[in-house]
């Protein structure tokens, strides 16, 4: 397998050619360059969105850090890819609170980047957390 071409075909948003090449492969796994960039950050870069859910239909590592630390979920906050965001932020194995090698977790970076959506959230014990609605419930109490 040419990973040159599915790189390019995930950069280019063909989602058609990116089910064929994989199809073909059988170690899905599949890192970019030194730097160890999974394909699912290279479309959550992207903001490709139909590409970023097929590609977790292939049970591939949504935490997976490259050589910066960086998760699809940082890397999707630092190129304002809103709805990769909040698409990730649904999973159920969508680890939030992982820092990458700057010290920085997706929530840090989201505030610099999305900062009009994220500004009232917080990570509390692993989960995102509207400050807005606990102080709500908080007055219920």
């Amino acid at each position: 397998m040419n990973n040159k071409e599915l790189y390019y075909a995930i950069r280019n948003n063909n989602l058609s050619l990116v089910k064929e090449i994989l199809e073909q492969e059988k170690d899905k796994n599949i890192l970019f360059n030194d730097n160890q960039y999974s394909m699912i950050q290279l479309a959550s870069e992207k903001g490709h969105i139909q590409i970023v859910k097929y590609l977790l239909t292939l049970d591939l590592d949504i935490n997976h850090q490259d050589y910066g630390g960086n998760t699809a979920l940082i890397i999707a906050s630092f190129y304002e890819q809103l709805e990769v965001i909040l698409f990730l932020l649904k999973q159920e194995n969508i680890k939030i609170d992982v820092k990458n090698n700057r010290g920085l977790n997706f929530l840090q970076v989201a505030r610099k980047n999305v900062a009009n959506y994220f500004t009232n959230f917080t990570i509390v014990n692993g989960q995102l957390i509207d400050k807005n609605k606990l102080m709500k419930d908080l007055d219920l109490i």
